[in-house]
C-alpha cells in the first residue's frame, strides 16, 4: 500500500454534483438511489442503478447531453472507487468530451471531469498522462471560482501530490502551502481536509530534509485507538499508569463475527494547559484484509473539554461500533485514526484479526448493531452521534462514557 502524500477526492461530491442542466424527475430519482447505495456501501446495486440512470438519460435527452455527462461520470466515479480503473477511463472521457463541447472548455465541470481522470492517472502510475490534466484542471477552476475556491485548494493538493511521488519536491511545497492556507480559510482549522494537508505537508518536509518543520507539524499530543467489547475495558485502559497502555491492554486481537465491538479513541500528551476547552475530532479508516479501504467515518468523534481527574487524556466520543457478518472476509482488519484540534494532528491505527464466531447476523441486528458496509452511512448512526454530541459537555471522562453508551 503507497504511505506517500494523499491526493484528495470527494467521492460524495461526485455523486452529489449535477450540472445546470434540466433533468427529469426520474432520473433524479435515480441519481438519488446511486447516491445512496454508495453510502451504503452497496456498489454493485449502485453500479445498476447508474446504468439505468445513463440509459434513460440517453434516451431523453440524446447522446451529447450534460445530463448524459453526469450520468457517465457518476458511473465512472463508482468504478473508480473500487479501483476498477479499465472501466472508468472511457467513460470519464465520453463525459469529458460532452462537458467541454456543451459547456465550454472552461466551465468548472469540465474542471472536475479533467481532475477524477488525472486521478485515475495518478493512481495508476501514469504521471506523464496525469500533469497536463491536473494543471488543466487547476487553471480552470482557479479562473472560473476564484483564488480562494476549496475546489482549488484541491487541485493544488493533488498536483503536489504528484509532483512529490516523482521526486519533486520542491515544487509541490508551494502548491500544498497555498492549499492548506485556502482550506483554512474557506473551511476553518478543524477541517479534515485540513488535517490531511498537514500531513501531506509534514511527509514532504521530512522527504525534503526540514526535519525542523516537520516537526512543529507533526503531532505533539499522541493518539490512541482500543478495540473492546465493554465501557469496561475503556475505564480499565483510562486509569491504567502510561507505561502499561501499550501492546494488547485494551486491544482485542481476535473478534468474532457478528459480535458488537467499539473502537474508542483516546487522545493522551495534550499540555495541561490546555485543559478545559480543547477541540479535538477524528477521522477513522476501515482497511480490508486485501488493503482496501471499506469506509472512512469523517468527524466519527471528538472532544471539546477534558478531563481534569485525567490531565492530558480525553476520551473522544462517541466510539465507534461495528459488527463483521458472516459474509465479510475473515483475515486481518485494520483500523486507521487521524486526529487534528486544527493546527495540529497525530496518527493511529491498530490490527485485529476478524473470525467466523458463534454470533448471528440476526443477533446483532437484534442488538441494534450496524453492519461493517454501512457504518460510516447510515441517517441512524449519524443521527445517533449528533444526539450524543451533548455528552461531551460532561466534566469526566467516566460521565461521558456512561452518556455516550445509551446511543450506540
Amino acid at each position: 500500500m503507497n504511505y506517500g502524500l494523499r491526493s484528495l477526492v470527494c467521492w460524495c461530491a461526485l455523486l452529489l454534483a449535477g450540472p445546470a442542466a434540466a433533468q427529469s424527475t426520474e432520473w433524479k430519482t435515480l441519481d438519488q438511489e446511486v447516491s445512496t447505495l454508495y453510502r451504503q456501501g452497496k456498489y454493485d446495486q449502485a453500479v445498476v442503478v447508474a446504468k439505468k440512470a445513463l440509459e434513460l438519460a440517453e434516451r431523453e435527452s440524446g447522446p451529447d447531453h450534460p445530463t448524459v455527462a453526469q450520468s457517465l461520470h457518476i458511473l465512472a466515479g463508482l468504478y473508480h472507487a473500487r479501483d476498477q480503473y479499465a472501466a472508468a477511463e472511457p467513460l470519464y472521457k465520453r463525459s469529458l468530451a460532452i462537458r467541454e463541447k456543451a459547456l465550454g472548455p472552461d466551465h468548472p465541470n469540465v474542471a472536475t471531469s479533467l481532475n477524477y481522470l488525472a486521478q485515475l492517472y495518478y493512481q495508476r502510475g501514469q504521471y506523464a498522462a496525469a500533469e497536463p490534466l491536473f494543471k488543466r484542471s487547476l487553471a480552470i477552476r482557479e479562473k472560473a471560482l476564484g483564488p480562494n475556491h476549496p475546489d482549488l485548494a484541491m487541485s493544488l493538493n493533488n498536483l503536489a501530490a504528484l509532483y512529490s511521488a516523482q521526486g519533486q519536491y520542491a515544487a509541490a511545497e508551494p502548491l500544498l502551502k497555498r492549499s492548506l492556507a485556502i482550506w483554512e480559510k474557506a473551511l476553518g482549522p478543524n477541517h479534515p481536509n485540513v488535517a490531511a494537508t498537514l500531513n501531506n505537508l509534514a511527509q514532504l518536509h521530512t522527504k525534503m530534509g526540514k526535519t525542523e518543520e516537520a516537526t512543529k507539524l507533526r503531532d505533539t499530543f499522541q493518539v490512541h485507538i482500543l478495540i473492546v467489547d465493554s465501557d469496561a475495558e475503556i475505564q480499565k485502559w483510562v486509569q491504567s499508569p502510561p507505561t502499561e497502555r501499550g501492546g494488547d491492554r485494551g486491544r482485542l486481537r481476535t473478534v468474532s463475527k457478528g459480535k458488537k465491538m467499539s473502537f474508542p479513541i483516546i487522545v493522551t500528551g495534550y499540555k495541561s494547559s490546555e485543559l478545559g476547552r480543547i477541540n479535538f475530532t477524528a477521522d477513522l479508516e476501515v482497511v480490508s484484509p486485501s488493503g482496501k479501504v471499506l469506509g472512512t467515518m469523517k468527524k466519527c468523534c471528538g472532544a471539546i473539554q477534558g478531563d481534569p481527574r485525567t490531565p492530558g487524556l480525553v476520551v473522544l466520543n462517541p466510539a465507534v461500533v461495528l459488527s463483521f457478518d458472516p459474509d465479510d472476509p475473515s483475515g486481518t482488519y485494520t483500523v486507521r485514526a487521524t486526529v487534528t484540534d486544527g493546527s495540529r494532528f497525530a496518527t493511529a491505527s491498530e490490527s485485529f484479526r476478524v473470525q467466523t464466531g458463534t454470533g448471528t447476523t440476526k443477533e446483532a441486528a437484534q442488538q441494534g448493531e450496524t453492519k461493517l458496509r454501512s457504518a460510516s452511512g447510515t441517517k441512524t448512526r449519524s443521527r445517533a452521534r449528533e444526539d450524543a454530541r451533548h455528552c461531551l459537555s460532561f466534566p469526566t471522562n467516566v460521565e461521558i462514557i456512561k452518556c455516550a453508551e445509551k446511543y450506540r
